[in-house]
């Protein structure tokens, strides 16, 4: 999975209590997580809710709350009431894997307008019918890999062509050859550039 988002883009996203964020941060730390994954520890977040409270105003990522832990800096929590779908606009989050059908359709409807990925790594062992169809069902962590290299290599667009040497002028204002002016290349603001893909396992 780091080899298709990069390690950077992957998120932790964990529905709950005080107390069990503590147990979490404490299970990261003394099995040496961050170090073993490269995972950043302000990668790590959490909320109370599965699906954010009706009525709540959006949320931003400055209104997260960081939460201490030992030597662990930069995790953090959102605010009382919002819940996964609330972080996941917050932090542009494309692909959420969940074993929780309501966390996929709070977050679903927390991000109207956006191309969501929405993949349940355990449908097969849990659920004996059809999910909706939205969700991506999968049977083991091998088929979500599967699934989210499909998803990421089908939304990259495709490379922006070099220009063809044009070939040399003939001037015929001086009356002598005169290499033609180099095509202008794409600006590094260029709107083809590739979009960052944000994983959150739940």
């Amino acid at each position: 999975m780091r080899q298709i988002v990069g390690t950077s883009n992957i998120f932790l996203l964990s529905k709950s209590g005080r107390k069990m964020t503590q147990s979490s941060l404490n299970v990261l730390s003394r099995s040496h997580f961050f170090s073993r994954t490269g995972i950043r520890p302000d990668s790590v977040l959490f909320v109370g809710e599965k699906v954010t409270r009706p009525g709540m105003p959006p949320m931003g990522i400055a209104d997260m709350i960081p939460v201490v832990h030992g030597s662990i800096r930069g995790a953090m929590r959102a605010p009382a009431g919002y819940g996964k779908d609330a972080v996941g606009a917050a932090y542009q989050i494309d692909i959420l894997i969940d074993d929780k059908i309501a966390c996929h359709l709070g977050f679903l409807g927390g991000n109207l307008g956006r191309e969501l990925l929405l993949i349940n790594p355990t449908w097969g062992h849990r659920h004996y019918r059809r999910p909706p169809h939205h969700i991506v069902p999968t049977d083991d962590w091998g088929e979500v890999v599967s699934k989210l290299e499909e998803w990421v290599i089908s939304s990259t667009p495709p490379p922006v062509p070099k220009p063809r040497p044009r070939p040399r002028q003939r001037n015929l204002v001086a009356g002598a050859d005169a290499a033609a002016p180099p095509a202008p290349t794409p600006s590094s603001s260029s709107s083809c550039s590739t979009s960052v893909t944000h994983v959150a396992l739940g």
